[in-house]
């Protein structure tokens, strides 16, 4: 049985700010930075038959219609 080699998708990042006032004046910021894949394997399943991902060099991943 051959294993299959993992495709590595592109990634995207999120970052969440958060801030919080204190009643004394008192003032906190935080800010976190996840990264996670474009698209998991859960949602390239749930993609409809007639859509395709196209990555192609120096141009940011899109979705389109495949043409026949």
């Amino acid at each position: 049985m051959d294993k299959a080699t993992p495709m590595t998708l592109p990634a995207v990042d999120i970052i969440e700010t958060s801030e919080s006032k204190g009643i004394n004046g008192s003032h906190c910021t935080s800010i976190r930075k996840n990264q996670r894949a474009l698209l998991d394997r859960n949602e390239l399943e749930r993609l409809p038959t007639n859509t395709c991902i196209y990555l192609l060099r120096g141009v940011r991943p899109f979705i389109s219609k495949k043409s026949l």
